[in-house]
């Protein structure tokens, strides 16, 4: 019977560890996300989003930890989360800062984030507690601070319209159209006036590098 407790007892720990650690790591990467998202210029994502983030991200690292604990009970924290730092670090190191993935600086830089991700994060695992309030912070701050700009702004209890977005591009998609055939190109007959209407300042560079 004693056996059969301790055993209970310790699936049980098991178990609370596991759904901690998702939390946990699903909150961080949520917030690493939104912070990505938001840094990129692009509106706060919205509940169901974020929601989503932190589902998807959690039950992964719910599903490394649990593979790390048949694997190496004693190490089985440590391993997750080195597991996890790759998944959410990895992606966005290629995405935004590396070139092409088969050039030899993005094997090296990936190579280079790996090795320190694998000594840091174990390293950082000893300090559970403070770990996990320092997320637990770092999520709430990120999550309500669009809420709080929002009733700060909104002074007669309406949300207030998101900022202007800090940059002004504007992207126009044409199909079957001949360069040659626009006015700001030279063309003599008025067929797109909206586009004959634009500044031509560039309109000699341009010349020479249209193709028909």
């Amino acid at each position: 019977m004693n056996v059969n407790g301790h055993v209970r007892a310790r699936a049980r720990a098991s178990g609370l560890t596991v759904l901690v650690f998702g939390v946990v790591c699903g909150l961080l990467a949520e917030s690493i996300e939104v912070v990505h998202i938001q840094a990129g210029g692009v509106a706060p994502p919205g509940w169901p989003l974020r929601g989503a983030l932190l589902v998807a991200y959690g039950v992964v690292a719910a599903a490394l930890l649990s593979a790390a604990l048949l694997v190496n009970r004693r190490r089985a924290v440590a391993l997750a989360a080195t597991g996890v730092a790759c998944l959410v670090v990895l992606p966005w190191l290629n995405f935004s800062l590396l070139p092409r993935f088969d050039s030899v600086r993005s094997l090296l830089g990936n190579a280079a984030a790996v090795v320190l991700i694998a000594l840091l994060v174990p390293l950082a695992t000893r300090l559970r507690r403070t770990i996990v309030v320092a997320i637990a912070l770092l999520g709430l701050g990120v999550n309500l601070w669009p809420l709080v700009g929002a009733a700060g702004r909104g002074g007669e209890g309406r949300t207030a319209p998101h900022a202007a977005l800090p940059f002004n591009v504007m992207v126009v998609l044409i199909d079957t159209l001949r360069a040659d055939h626009l006015g700001a190109y030279g063309y003599e007959r008025t067929i797109v006036s909206c586009s004959s209407a634009r500044p031509h300042r560039r309109r000699g560079r341009n010349r020479r590098s249209r193709r028909s």
